[in-house]
């Protein structure tokens, strides 16, 4: 396991939220198996997952441009050092967001939530 690369995964969301309308931090998880919870789900791409993240906009403040490019910072490592990623989001209303992939023989999972109505 590449113990550079998770570190510099938690680093990077280290002080990154998911906003909607309910903002939420993100956690991170090293396992050897894909959760059981998303065996069955449907998988997004994660550049278009991540699009409107990663986008710097003209009337951002400092801390908006931050978190967009730590965001794109996170998407650049995630590609960068592993394969089959996937996003996948579970639920209504209250949806928790799984981006995954998978580092040497573990898989790695970036969990946050959502609150969309």
């Amino acid at each position: 396991m590449s113990q550079h690369a998770i570190a510099a995964i938690e680093a990077t969301i280290d002080g990154l939220w998911w906003m909607s309308e309910a903002d939420a931090p993100w956690s991170l998880q090293v396992t050897e198996t894909l959760p059981e919870i998303l065996q069955d789900q449907p998988k997004l791409e994660l550049a278009p997952f991540f699009a409107n993240a990663v986008e710097v906009q003209s009337w951002y403040g400092d801390e908006e441009t931050a978190q967009a490019q730590k965001y794109q910072t996170l998407v650049e490592l995630l590609q960068q050092r592993c394969s089959d990623l996937a996003v996948y989001r579970v639920g209504e209303v209250e949806v928790d967001i799984y981006v995954v992939g998978q580092l040497e023989s573990d898989w790695i999972v970036l969990q946050t939530q959502a609150v969309e109505t």
